[in-house]
């Protein structure tokens, strides 16, 4: 006999176009859902006979499953502020189910307060960890003693082992793959191209594998010249006072990549410039204080990556593994890269 196929609430959202957070508030009865959603929700269910997996939530329900997320601010405080909304809407998807999740949070100038922090979890009884690794050099023998305990990790965004590892974040050199073939079309007759990083690229491999992408991709535009790069910009004023310089050094400068993540700095100044108009600007990562240079076009081109779905999964495939012992299909989970501009901005914006 066939067996029969139990449609899943996955299946049901991506039907119906309605989150899966808000089909387990309506399943759950937990949180405010409107009425018509409610009901909308309501009439799918019966449509495709849904059954819940009762004997798997019971047996969940009757485990607290503790995961410690040791995370980090990294060059501005909206990189942490994003992962939280990722981990609250796991929580809310799986709470009822036994998730809860430990968030501590530390400055990536700071990485052996992330040694501490995880020292902490593990006083704590805490032996599943979701880290987003700011110095793989000062975490790798702890990262070596939570593998001999057993423990179980998945790496957010930075990472700390090159092998056997779970990571869920962007692919690094793609991503600068897409910011050069962004600045190769936006410049058809060619120019003088600036590349600002934030740390020697000996120092920052995550920034070194952008760099490297838009070098190896922006060759294929032959009337573009890639002049040497400016690095170690590390503050706002760092970034305002070299994007000055090199409007003095290039009269004739055409386009910035910036990868210092001080993007709205950088188009701050070309707009007290005036070469606003004239310089394209690409840069990476959608937040606040850059959505209103995207939308005057100061910013031409970001690359963003979605933060907050990045760690819902992150928490989600950990769950599973530990909960339900669903094994890990892959060892690097990418997610998408986005393309922003100032007419589709608003699609974006959190």
């Amino acid at each position: 006999m066939r067996k029969t196929h139990r449609i899943s609430l996955e299946e049901i959202s991506k039907k119906i176009n309605i989150s899966r957070t808000t089909l387990y508030k309506v399943i759950n009865k937990k949180g405010y859902v409107k009425d018509s959603t409610k009901e909308l929700v309501e009439e799918a269910l019966k449509k495709y006979n849904y059954v819940p997996n009762l004997n798997a939530r019971d047996l969940a329900r009757h485990t607290r499953h503790a995961v410690g997320y040791v995370g980090m601010d990294y060059s501005a405080s909206y990189f942490f502020t994003m992962m939280q909304w990722g981990l609250k809407r796991a929580i809310d998807e799986f709470g009822d189910n036994g998730l809860d999740i430990v968030i501590s949070k530390s400055s990536h100038r700071d990485p052996q307060k992330q040694v501490e922090e995880i020292d902490r979890m593990l006083q704590e009884g805490i032996r599943d960890f979701i880290i987003s690794v700011s110095d793989a050099d000062v975490l790798r023998d702890k990262i070596e003693e939570l593998r001999t305990m057993g423990c179980n990790i998945v790496y957010l965004s930075r990472y700390a082992e090159d092998e056997n590892r779970v990571f869920v974040g962007v692919d690094y050199y793609q991503s600068g793959v897409l910011a050069a073939e962004m600045m190769g079309k936006m410049l058809p007759d060619g120019g003088k191209v600036q590349v600002m990083v934030s740390n020697t690229l000996a120092r920052d491999g995550y920034v070194k594998m952008r760099y490297d992408g838009f070098i190896d991709e922006i060759k294929k535009y032959k009337k573009i010249e890639v002049l040497p790069m400016k690095q170690e910009i590390n503050t706002e004023a760092e970034a305002s006072e070299y994007t000055k310089q090199i409007l003095d050094e290039h009269k004739d400068l055409k386009g910035i990549f910036d990868i210092t993540y001080k993007t709205d700095t950088v188009a701050d100044a070309l707009i007290k410039s005036g070469k606003q108009d004239e310089i394209r600007l690409v840069g990476f990562d959608l937040y606040e204080k850059i959505a209103p240079y995207i939308r005057n076009s100061a910013v031409d081109v970001m690359i963003s990556q979605d933060l907050p779905g990045q760690a819902y999964l992150a928490a989600k495939l950990l769950f599973n593994y530990v909960c339900y012992n669903r094994p890990f299909e892959k060892n690097d989970y990418y997610s998408r890269l986005d393309v922003i501009v100032a007419s589709n901005l608003e699609y974006f914006e959190y």
